[in-house]
């Protein structure tokens, strides 16, 4: 492992601990939560202006404990795979997945309102054609059929 003479950040063995004298980050959500850490906690973000001069450490550090038990929880995956790589393949997957979902979502509620529209439309039809099938069959005669006769006719 290479050492340097004068690094930005290094372990300390005597404390132990993580030194950091000089690192320059310049992520843009890195920088946007830094601005959110103006007090020392987390809280509303404030202007570039009002950062002048602030000190960091509080939000440094948090973000290293952070990030550190984040890839921790990785485990052993990081060491088999490129960490960068797996959270690309997800976030890739996941797009995916809701598309899909999504578009099956649709697929479905449409068929559903086609499927209601018909039923609909031939609930609507259905009793007005029985009802005229039926009269057409009726005797046309004067003569009607006794009760039970009837009853039997209009399938009571």
């Amino acid at each position: 492992m290479k050492q340097q003479t004068d690094p930005g950040a290094y372990y300390d063995t005597d404390t132990p601990a993580v030194v950091i004298r000089s690192i320059v980050v310049n992520d843009p959500a890195v920088v946007a939560e830094s601005r959110r850490w103006s007090t020392g906690q987390r809280g509303a973000a404030v202007g570039e202006q009002d950062m002048v001069g602030i000190d960091l450490s509080t939000f440094v550090s948090q973000a290293l404990v952070v990030r550190a038990h984040a890839i921790g929880t990785a485990g052993g995956v990081q060491d088999t795979f490129n960490l960068e790589r797996l959270i690309s393949d997800v976030g890739a997957r996941t797009a995916e997945s809701t598309t899909k979902a999504a578009e099956t979502t649709t697929e479905v509620v449409n068929r559903v309102s086609e499927a209601m529209q018909k039923a609909a439309i031939e609930a609507k039809d259905a009793t007005p054609r029985r009802a005229r099938a039926r009269a057409r069959a009726l005797p046309t005669t004067s003569t009607m059929p006794g009760r039970a006769s009837w009853r039997r006719f209009i399938g009571w």
